[in-house]
Parts: C-alpha cells; structure tokens; sequence
C-alpha cells in the first residue's frame, strides 16, 4: 500500500484486468512478439515506436485504461 499526496493506492500483481479477457491476451501476445522482433532487430512497424504501451513502465508509473482510440497510456504520478 502507497500513501502520497493523491491519496492511498493499493498494488495486487495478481489482479486480472475488468477489461475483455481475449481482447486483452490477444494485445499482450501482440506487444511480446513486437517485443522479440525488437530484441532480434527485425523489421517493425513505424506503430511500434508511437505505441506507448509497449515501452517497459519505469518505477512510479501506473498504467490507466482510457478509451482514446482503444490505447493504453501510460500516466506518471511521482
């Protein structure tokens, strides 16, 4: 549990999202096989490097879900 200025913040890893579950998985195996073509420097997309998701959250950065052309961003509170 986190107490800052903005308030108490509970952190559970296990936690699933509300979001839909497949559409969910089906993003996230998306962002790891962007990931790995990275890691083997292939050819990506110019949509992988605008994709704020799939840049590996630093410390004191939560991930919010809005509804802005179905991304997830990602907001920096400290």
């Amino acid at each position: 549990m986190l107490s800052s200025k903005f308030g108490s913040f509970t952190f559970d890893l296990r936690r699933k999202p509300n979001l839909s579950t497949e559409k969910v998985i089906k993003q996230q195996q998306n962002n790891w096989s962007l990931r790995r073509k990275k890691e083997k420097k292939e050819n990506l997309k110019e949509e992988f490097y605008k994709n704020n998701q799939n840049l590996i959250p630093k410390m004191g950065t939560t991930i919010t879900y809005l509804k802005e052309g179905n991304k997830n961003y990602l907001k920096e509170f400290f």
